[in-house]
């Protein structure tokens, strides 16, 4: 099982409306489930029947292609993941996580952004971004010269 925290205590600009707070809500109950729980069948409750993931991992891009994602990625490569949500944007349907995380407890951190899109309270689209944390872009090139 992986560690889950959330480190973000700013409050966005403008005060939530009671639907994005939900949104919020539902965003971060889902990852956590991901990172504590490893199973498809804990994430299917926060994902609509349309589901569409956008990341190249997940080939079909669908549901039954991410339960193969979890079934043969997720529980075996992330069961050591840690993951600190730093931030949290949220604009009407779309929820946006920056996140500092690692798969294994010795890797390098990494940055991801994780933007979802949802629809009556559940998750429709997911795509993400992951790239080496500011302090490994810098020492990388600084080690060069």
């Amino acid at each position: 099982m992986g560690t889950f925290v959330v480190t973000d205590t700013r409050e966005n600009a403008r005060s939530l409306s009671g639907v994005e707070s939900a949104n919020r809500q539902t965003v971060l109950d889902y990852y956590r489930a991901m990172v504590e729980k490893l199973t498809f069948e804990h994430l299917q409750p926060f994902l609509n029947d349309d589901y569409a993931e956008h990341n190249p991992a997940v080939p079909a891009g669908d549901l039954e292609a991410l339960r193969g994602f979890c079934d043969s990625v997720l529980a075996v490569e992330f069961s050591n993941i840690f993951v600190d949500v730093q931030q949290t944007i949220v604009d009407g349907a779309f929820v946006l996580l920056r996140i500092a995380g690692r798969l294994r407890p010795d890797d390098p951190t990494d940055m991801v952004m994780e933007l979802f899109r949802l629809r009556d309270g559940k998750i429709s689209e997911h795509w993400e971004v992951v790239g080496p944390s500011g302090t490994r872009v810098i020492e990388s090139v600084v080690s060069k010269h």
